[in-house]
């Protein structure tokens, strides 16, 4: 059993991470920590993804979009959820409950059954794949795109909160504006997953029209002061970047095959990974520079942009 070896080995890694983390909140992570982490949370999640794009041809988008609403319930729920195990068992108490519920990762990875195609053996092996894909044109045009998209995906999450604030809202109202982000998201991940499905075409369609939404919604944020306007522009946001996110990976199936979608896919987040590393300290340089906060959001909309046109 391939793939479930490959899921259940990095979520011991995981929650070694979160196990090896300080016990002081002041303290910053170790570089252990952080290596652990971040590469089980990496090891884990992308072959989770390409196993759902082999087990579903049909509904492929559907179940995608099912899958990922895992994200915006954690999102929601999990930072009181912490905040209570912080205030109940301390730090270092509640980071063990966290790595103890990550265990989960290695029963689900159990469950994930091995499954062969027809086009398997055609594909050749994992050497034969990487080289057809770095000459495969149209793959090559998607990564790109989904990097750029990515520089701009996470702003909102890292400077909304702050740029609520500077225009004097208190924290409590900023968190609760921030749930409803995540709220609105889980349900664009569902309503996305469906009309994937749903509407006739290939799915690069969806794709397009949820980027061009998501980069209007995140520009409009700083020519919109008062609190209905934002809130309303939450839920846009929240909607359309949460729609994005399942028809992102319905496309790769469709563009390069599932025979080569572990590859494909773990090439992807390699390369999209570099525009979310680069995207927040680029922002943050601009809101440093120019005029607050303001300027930094315009720019990463841009970005949704330039990956709109490059898709």
């Amino acid at each position: 059993n391939t793939q479930g070896r490959t899921a259940r080995k990095p979520g011991l890694c995981y929650r070694g991470g979160i196990t090896q983390c300080p016990g002081s909140p002041k303290s910053p992570p170790t570089p252990l920590s952080s290596f652990l982490t971040g590469s089980g949370w990496a090891l884990t999640f992308t072959p989770t993804l390409a196993c759902l794009s082999r087990y579903f041809s049909r509904r492929r988008s559907l179940a995608t979009g099912l899958a990922l609403t895992g994200v915006g319930l954690s999102s929601f729920a999990f930072a009181p959820l912490f905040q209570w195990l912080v205030s109940r068992y301390a730090w270092r108490g509640a980071l063990l409950l966290v790595s103890a519920l990550s265990l989960h990762l290695v029963a689900c990875g159990a469950l994930l059954r091995p499954l062969s195609l027809r086009e398997d053996p055609i594909v050749g092996g994992p050497a034969a794949q990487l080289t057809s894909l770095l000459h495969h044109g149209p793959f090559l045009r998607y990564t790109a795109a989904i990097t750029l998209i990515n520089t701009g995906y996470f702003i909102p999450y890292v400077h909304l909160l702050a740029h609520l604030q500077d225009l004097g809202w208190d924290p409590l109202s900023a968190a609760f504006l921030l749930s409803v982000v995540a709220v609105s998201d889980l349900v664009g991940r569902v309503v996305s997953g469906w009309l994937g499905d749903a509407v006739p075409g290939p799915v690069a369609r969806l794709l397009m029209l949820w980027t061009a939404l998501t980069g209007v919604s995140l520009a409009l944020f700083p020519v919109a002061p008062a609190p209905t306007a934002l809130m309303t522009l939450a839920v846009a946001y929240g909607f359309t970047s949460g729609a994005l996110t399942p028809v992102a990976f319905s496309v790769l199936p469709e563009l390069v095959g599932t025979g080569r979608i572990y590859c494909a896919l773990g090439l992807v987040q390699m390369v999209e990974s570099i525009g979310g590393l680069l995207g927040a300290p680029l922002s943050g340089k601009e809101d440093r520079v120019s005029w607050g906060g303001q300027v930094c959001i315009i720019a990463m909309s841009c970005s949704l942009g330039r990956g709109l046109v490059t898709l």
